[in-house]
């Protein structure tokens, strides 16, 4: 199941690409289609259709490097757990130690400051840190990858919209002449409303997932560390009850003690012998 997963996720954005530069081409050539369609029916034609399917794989890795790249690029697409780890850090329940400067950060530092590369590499380094040891994690492991994969999935189709674009345009420029009429201005401006729907749709989808993927992780990290600030209250509670159970015993030995010495004291004054230890 997660080798199938993974193989959708890099061969779905190329599916994506070729059915919307398929739609957008049809608008703006409504004839070179069938054309193109009416060749695929020949052995040879299938031949190339079926390496173009096995090529949507490689295709979507590269699309998939392109989106990883915008992620980023630009701060309304990425992912910033900053403001989440300088949350942790004011109410003490973290501290960051800089292995490469020898600092420790906590919630005394004026001067920390970090970006949403390094954000990220921290809280995944304490995410998988709990892997096994945590419940609240465990359980919603399997969750957060199926919505990282949404997240990936949704930008790389973004993307894809953006070259099947571009390439509408350089097929159009190689099998049709300029043209300024009245028919052809209206179907490249209705090719291009499209692809803009297109690409505003598969926008707000990739923001809406993935704002819905970092407040799930948010929350589900901070419920973690409450779950494990519980049991350290818990097990420090047991531990002082035993302490002073076990302090309980030795004062009462003492005294014991005490009243043997005591009781030494008075048997030496008057010269008696001296009794056994209770």
């Amino acid at each position: 199941m997660e080798e199938t997963r993974k193989f959708l996720r890099y061969v779905t954005p190329g599916v994506v690409f070729v059915l919307e530069a398929a739609i957008l081409l049809y608008i703006l050539l409504p004839w070179w289609i069938p054309s193109l369609l009416i060749s695929l029916k020949t052995d040879g034609g299938l031949g190339l259709a079926l390496a173009a399917v096995l090529a949507t794989g490689a295709f979507g890795f590269l699309l998939s490097v392109i989106h990883h790249n915008l992620h980023w690029c630009f701060h309304c697409l990425r992912i910033d757990y900053g403001p989440l780890i300088h949350a942790l850090l004011k109410k003490d329940t973290i501290s960051i130690s800089d292995i490469y400067s020898n600092q420790t950060y906590d919630k005394d530092s004026k001067d920390f400051i970090i970006s949403p590369h390094d954000s990220y590499v921290i809280l995944s380094a304490m995410w998988f840190e709990r892997l096994g040891d945590n419940t609240k994690i465990d359980k919603s492991e399997a969750r957060i990858c199926a919505l990282t994969d949404l997240v990936h999935s949704t930008g790389t189709a973004m993307v894809s919209t953006i070259c099947a674009y571009v390439v509408t345009l350089c097929i159009a420029g190689i099998v049709a002449d300029l043209s300024f009429e009245r028919p052809a201005v209206f179907r490249f401006l209705g090719m291009s409303l499209v692809g803009l729907m297109l690409f505003g749709l598969h926008l707000a989808n990739h923001r809406r997932t993935t704002r819905i993927c970092q407040h799930m992780v948010e929350q589900i990290f901070v419920d973690a560390l409450e779950e494990e600030k519980k049991k350290a209250m818990c097990q420090c509670i047991k531990t002082n009850a035993s302490l002073d159970k076990n302090s309980s015993k030795t004062q009462l030995f003492f005294r014991k003690q005490l009243r043997f010495l005591s009781k030494l004291a008075n048997q030496w004054r008057r010269k008696k012998p001296i009794a056994p230890c209770e």
